[in-house]
């Protein structure tokens, strides 16, 4: 490979000219194999017949020219570029150009492809990051206690995992009876049916062997200790929580307190006003939920942005900087990322404080954290399908020590659609006209009364 097609002037005209006599005679069988693999990918890597100076989208089955703009860097001996491109299609005779279109064609990869072993890159030489995953997993966040320190299940074990969730997953399908009576009166009419339900249908494998948590350190795999003002926290929470569940029995409890947990919507659950996602889908940390687990990431050369298909979170991340000022918390938090080599690694602090004191409690990672919690990721390329996504948690006010995980994200060819939580809420509005007849008839009792 003497020639670099990426460095083409028109002074090389001539090396073209003896690459081209050599393989002349095989012209036929090239331009054949490059078609051939250009069809594959709906991308046609041929010279203009007009000669034009310009290069036009690709269409499939037209003589245009579409360059990725991954495709701009070398492989094995040849670089890439849409100047080289279009000097080689407006080379005066055409068999040189067939050649050197040719040439390009065979030798370079279709965006996103690598060499076996090799990590996806940009244009700048970053790791590309870029792409959808689908993060769901049967692999419980925190190991259960009676697996003790053992981290890693055996294939049966694995296996045996997945067909349980297999053997739920078909029980919890079965059709229901279009003939069975009504719940009683005031009872319990059921949540989502399995049909929505979305968890994952097996373990997950890093280092070639199945965890049996995505938490790590501790090396229980659980969540360590908490402190005695973590604890107090998360049990006034709780409380409250019980308490809203008791609602339909209870009456409106929430009268005694002045102001309640539903005398206006911004008192509310973020999950439940359409803020944020439950569980810390969208984190940071981001856990794997019940369903809707798709993350899409976006990646230039300045800024990273990480969409949560649940409930349409985006994290938009500058590459460099400062955090911004403390004064100014944020949903999601305040998040600066940098490369390590080929890690991402992002950085997050100033998180807005839980305001779900007088609500039930949202469950995100902030349902117990306070709001100085702070959260470092790293994004890690294994392969051409798969990120490692790995987090530590630090909240000295909540938790005795720090505490980490890590879980693979696989590429999924499954569109990330719109999570239009807001047009279908009907919730929210009933729950505060549900709270409101509460109400209206504890104080018509007291009145009675």
């Amino acid at each position: 490979m003497g020639a670099r097609v990426g460095d083409f002037s028109a002074s090389d005209s001539e090396t073209v000219a003896a690459e081209g006599a050599l393989f002349a005679a095989s012209a036929r069988v090239a331009l054949s194999a490059a078609l051939s693999f250009a069809r594959q990918h709906c991308l046609y890597f041929l010279p203009d017949p007009q000669g034009q100076r310009s290069l036009r989208p690709g269409r499939f089955g037209g003589w245009s020219v579409n360059i990725p703009p991954s495709l701009r860097r070398p492989y094995y001996g040849v670089a890439l570029s849409r100047r080289a491109i279009v000097q080689a299609m407006m080379l005066q005779d055409p068999l040189r150009s067939v050649i050197a279109s040719t040439l390009v064609a065979v030798l370079t990869p279709i965006a996103g492809l690598a060499a076996a072993g090799e990590t996806p890159r940009t244009a700048s030489g970053r790791p590309d990051l870029s792409g959808t995953y689908d993060v769901a997993t049967l692999t419980p966040f925190e190991r259960p206690v009676s697996l003790g320190e053992k981290a890693w299940l055996s294939d049966e074990e694995a296996q045996a995992v997945a067909r349980r969730a297999q053997m739920q997953a078909d029980f919890s399908s079965r059709p229901s009876n279009p003939d069975r009576d009504a719940p009683p009166e005031g009872g319990n009419v059921g949540g989502y049916n399995f049909f929505w339900i979305d968890a994952g249908s097996g373990a997950f494998k890093i280092d070639g062997r199945w965890r049996t948590s995505i938490l790590v350190d501790p090396p229980n795999g659980r969540l360590p200790a908490m402190t005695e003002e973590g604890e107090a926290r998360t049990q006034d929470r709780l409380d409250m929580w019980r308490r809203d569940l008791q609602a339909g029995e209870a009456g409106a409890w929430w009268l005694e307190l002045g102001l309640g947990p539903y005398d206006h919507p911004e008192q509310r659950p973020f999950g439940e006003r359409c803020v944020l996602g439950f569980g810390s889908t969208a984190g940071p940390p981001a856990k794997p939920v019940l369903y809707n687990n798709l993350k899409t990431i976006v990646q230039t050369d300045d800024h990273v942005m990480i969409l949560a298909e649940m409930n349409h979170d985006a994290r938009i991340i500058p590459i460099g900087g400062q955090h911004g000022s403390a004064e100014v918390r944020r949903w999601l938090g305040d998040s600066v990322a940098h490369w390590d080599g080929d890690t991402l690694v992002v950085d997050t602090v100033h998180f807005r404080p839980a305001e779900a004191s007088l609500s039930a409690p949202d469950f995100t990672i902030n349902f117990v954290t306070s709001a100085d919690m702070h959260v470092v990721e790293r994004f890690t390329r294994v392969d051409a399908d798969t990120l490692l996504y790995q987090f530590t948690v630090d909240d000295p006010s909540t938790w005795t020590e720090a505490w980490s995980g890590e879980y693979p994200w696989p590429a999924t060819t499954t569109k990330l659609h719109e999570y239009a939580c807001h047009e279908g809420n009907y919730a929210l509005g009933n729950i505060m006209r549900g709270a409101r007849l509460a109400e209206r008839e504890v104080l018509s009792g007291s009145a009675d009364n």
